[in-house]
């Protein structure tokens, strides 16, 4: 794929992200944020396991499943779960803006928790831009100085939301490499995608009948 393809990709979906970020924003203060956080759920698995399937036909099949797929899907999946969670509750603060700043870090925190945990080191340039990103999040979350910019409750919640994205992210692309076969990376994610949201809307399901019957 080209890197004009990878670019137009990048900026669409993150697009999409904002939309998607300020639809459940509004969803929560109607259905709360346990609401909010399982219709994200609800209607990508559906759309995840058409995809998977239109994929696996193509491929001649789905891929093997490791032992350590079924491990990294549910760490991946309970981190992502909890992010939504924390980030839904940066939304409801009064210093929601600076809580979103801090849960952007996820791109920062992604690439630690993959060096770590599965060797991804990234080379000069990228930590360069990492280091680009921690700079900018810290300006535009000191605007009102450190204490009510850094030193508040909203920076927290925002921080640990993008741990828990960050986590999630990590811990996908090893369940996808865990796979076994040779489907291509896309039919992996997209497996991936759909067993994982499946769990996901499965396990949001009965959490809600049992808090909320």
């Amino acid at each position: 794929m080209s890197p004009e393809i990878w670019v137009a990709l990048s900026v669409g979906a993150a697009f999409l992200q904002n939309l998607r970020s300020a639809l459940q924003k509004s969803l929560s203060g109607r259905v709360g944020v346990l609401g909010a956080t399982y219709a994200r759920f609800l209607f990508a698995a559906p759309l995840a396991v058409l995809l998977a399937a239109v994929l696996a036909a193509g491929a001649g099949g789905v891929p093997g499943i490791g032992l350590a797929f079924p491990l990294w899907a549910l760490v991946g999946g309970a981190g992502q779960i909890a992010g939504q969670m924390l980030l839904l509750q940066v939304f409801a603060m009064r210093n929601f803006a600076v809580g979103n700043a801090f849960a952007r870090t996820e791109t920062i925190q992604a690439a630690l928790l993959g060096a770590l945990l599965l060797g991804d080191w990234l080379g000069p340039l990228s930590w360069g831009g990492v280091a680009i990103s921690v700079a900018g999040v810290l300006l535009l979350s000191a605007r009102n100085g450190w204490r009510g910019g850094i030193l508040n409750r909203a920076a927290g919640v925002g921080i640990a939301s993008g741990t828990a994205f960050a986590l999630s992210g990590v811990s996908y692309r090893a369940a996808a490499l865990a796979l076994e076969g040779d489907g291509g990376f896309l039919l992996r994610a997209a497996f991936t995608l759909a067993c994982v949201t499946v769990a996901q809307t499965l396990f949001m399901t009965l959490w809600m009948r049992w808090r909320q019957p």
